[in-house]
């Protein structure tokens, strides 16, 4: 209701003139830190096509409002970070184009909306056209003036909204551009502070003591450090002290990217998350000039990283994120393997922007390697205070001469059927062995369950006598898969880890808990 409110409120025209103040006549010269966009994306810029993940959208007719039923594209769009993508290609046509852009988008959504004025994308559109302003402002005086006139009131706003969002991710986002105004913009020092203060406190609730982000999200937690290092770098560009708040999180939230990296430099798919681009997540460790290693126990956001030889396991061991009901994933004890380069194990991934029909499946059990019970998720995606979802979920780590076992449970299945799920997972020295447990206890049978391994698409996989699986890939030579106390079968799986969807395979076990504790073994063992 709160919300009706505001939203009411914003529209009126006595909201609007509220916002007119002092324009500033031009921008100081601070330099801010430089974006790292792509060429590619810059050049279909150009052509007049956005590119966003696997789609590609025609920048014609009523572009700002075509997208406005995707919030995730729309969010994009409106904040003009793909601006970094044309200043790559030093493209006169691209600056041309994205000029027109913004003109356009002055004469259209130059007021409040409920998406493009949202904070944390208004903050996002600040930073960036205050980042490319040189360019922008190349603009005929009147355009000139439209741009300082709106970048101006869209500050006041941002000024008045910022505090309320302390909870949500997008406050970061939220105190990067309003921090800017404060640095760039003539008589608006008071952004600046009002920013700082917002940061420390949005820190304090959202970054955990081992450096995760409370979303227990790998994507997340890109975007939240990269956005801490660019304010860090706007600090520092502008001769002020960076607050130790600010450096501590840096440092925590550095090694906890990389603990969600596989061997091929990308993310784990856990919370939302896809492959990332390398390179990005490399320029953002290096930028962050953290500590060189990842952790390898996150007890706070729970998760849990065993690495040995060239093989590595992500474990997510711990309750799912409070508060983020539609975006968090019911993948509590599913892990994901890799060998080198080479992904094994992974889970299915996250929805293409925009794309509904997928979205609820790829959040659910099934979709994760871990293990359903009688085809109900360990948590209910329909959200809310009271929803079911794992509440007590343990990890405990030993390593024996080098040898790393993690042993995890959680109680997602005990309102449902009064059953406690056990898995162990263990790493001998040489990364060659990989053993897993699974234990099933209370409740009365029979009831169902599937433990399911989703492999890369790269997995060759097929079954082999003995009740086993042949598995090889890449240059990471053949694997084999046995398992005992349920049924082994091979099936077909979908990968989105990239994005797209591709088809994969999955290895399948398969068998009934009777009541009391029921025990299935298995193996990921390298062929000589």
């Amino acid at each position: 209701m709160r919300d009706v409110f505001r939203h009411w409120l914003y529209r009126q025209p006595l909201y609007r003139a509220s916002l007119r103040g002092r324009v500033p006549k031009q921008l100081g010269d601070i330099g801010l830190p430089s974006g790292r966009g792509d060429v590619e994306r810059g050049r279909l810029l150009a052509s007049g096509i956005l590119p966003h993940g696997d789609r590609r959208i025609p920048m014609d007719g009523d572009f700002w409002t075509a997208t406005s039923d995707d919030a995730l594209l729309s969010g994009h769009l409106h904040g003009f970070a793909w601006l970094d993508d044309i200043a790559v290609t030093s493209d006169a046509e691209a600056w041309r184009r994205g000029r027109e852009l913004l003109v356009s988008w002055l004469a259209s959504q130059d007021r409040w909306q409920p998406l493009s004025w949202r904070a944390d994308v208004l903050g996002t559109r600040l930073f960036h056209w205050l980042r490319h302003r040189q360019h922008l402002l190349t603009l005929d005086a009147e355009a000139s003036g439209a741009l300082l006139k709106s970048l101006s009131e869209q500050a006041r706003h941002l000024l008045r909204v910022v505090d309320g969002m302390k909870s949500d991710a997008g406050a970061f986002a939220a105190c990067r551009g309003l921090l800017t105004v404060g640095l760039v913009v003539p008589g608006m020092a008071r952004c600046r502070d009002a920013a700082l203060a917002t940061l420390t406190m949005t820190i304090d609730r959202q970054v955990l003591a081992d450096g995760g982000h409370m979303a227990r999200s790998p994507a997340v937690q890109m975007t939240v450090l990269r956005q801490l290092v660019d304010i860090r770098g706007c600090l520092l560009a502008a001769s002020i002290d960076v607050p130790q708040t600010l450096q501590n999180a840096i440092d925590r939230m550095a090694p906890m990217l990389r603990l969600w990296r596989h061997g091929d430099g990308r993310l784990a798919l856990f919370n939302g998350s896809t492959e990332g681009d390398e390179a990005a997540i490399e320029t953002l460790l290096a930028d962050a000039v953290g500590p060189g290693r990842a952790i390898l126990n996150a007890p706070h956001v729970g998760f849990q990283r065993l690495k040995a030889g060239r093989t590595s396991l992500i474990i997510d061991a711990g309750a799912p994120a409070q508060g983020r009901d539609e975006t968090s994933h019911a993948g509590t004890l599913s892990f994901e393997m890799s060998v080198g380069r080479d992904r094994f194990v992974v889970n299915c991934g996250a929805a293409p922007i925009g794309d509904a029909r997928w979205r609820k499946v790829l959040r659910a059990t099934g979709a994760h390697s871990t293990l359903i019970l009688d085809e109900t998720g360990s948590m209910a995606l329909d959200g809310g205070a009271e929803a079911r979802r794992p509440r007590d979920v343990r990890a405990q780590r030993r390593e024996i001469e080098r040898n790393q076992l993690v042993e995890t449970q959680h109680d997602g299945y005990a309102p449902s059927h009064s059953v406690i799920h056990h898995r162990d997972l263990y790493l001998a020295a040489d990364g060659g062995d990989v053993r897993g447990e699974d234990r099933l206890i209370g409740g009365s049978g029979p009831i169902r369950y599937v433990i399911r391994f989703h492999l890369h698409p790269e997995v060759r996989a097929s079954a082999a006598e003995g009740g086993s699986a042949l598995l090889r890939v890449g240059r990471s030579g053949g694997w084999r898969f046995h398992a005992a106390g349920a049924v082994l079968r091979v099936e077909e799986s979908v990968y989105f880890g990239d994005g797209r969807r591709r088809n994969a395979r999955q290895i399948v076990l398969d068998g009934t808990h009777g009541g009391g504790d029921t025990t299935v073994k298995w193996r990921f063992a390298r062929e000589s």
